[in-house]
């Protein structure tokens, strides 16, 4: 005969774990990215003006508020090369890429910082005006690059933090 005390246990986690198994979890969380924070901002032109943020080398640069370019107005990104390096390669929507175009017209050596999560990954030198719809950055870490471009790949981070 068998002891229903000592086999209740047993039956009680079989049970939770074919419930667990066949639990269905909702769409958004299966194919929700974890969308990172990006702004394109002017650098302050004069020390202890704009917003400070990190820099990936352990300095600080003052970046102005508002940004010409954050995370909603990314359309695509995907990996390019530049230089032999691994860059990531951003596609605007038409609203941020008229911004980035009058902006660069306008301020042929400005420098512009991209910010990865709160945190300046790059400074860019404007050399040329921009014609075109988006912008290469090279944040440094071919890793990152990698992540990034997964992440805003398809450009679906209209809502992002």
């Amino acid at each position: 005969m068998l002891n229903a005390t000592r086999l209740a246990p047993a039956v009680l986690l079989l049970l939770q774990l074919v419930c667990a198994a066949c639990r269905e979890e909702p769409a958004q969380s299966r194919s929700a990215a974890v969308c990172p924070s990006i702004a394109v901002a002017e650098l302050a032109g004069s020390p202890g003006t704009g917003n400070p943020l990190p820099t990936s080398g352990g300095g600080v640069v003052s970046v102005l508020d508002p940004a010409i370019v954050a995370t909603p107005d990314i359309a695509g990104a995907r990996l390019g090369q530049a230089e032999g390096r691994q860059v990531l390669e951003l596609d605007l929507d038409q609203g941020a890429a008229a911004r980035l175009r009058s902006f660069t017209a306008k301020h042929v050596g400005a420098r512009l910082a991209f910010v990865v999560d709160g945190r300046v990954r790059q400074v860019l030198r404007v050399l040329d005006p921009i014609v075109g719809n988006g912008l290469m950055v090279d944040p440094g870490d071919p890793d990152e690059v990698a992540a990034l471009a997964r992440a805003l790949g398809d450009g679906r981070c209209t809502d992002a933090r």
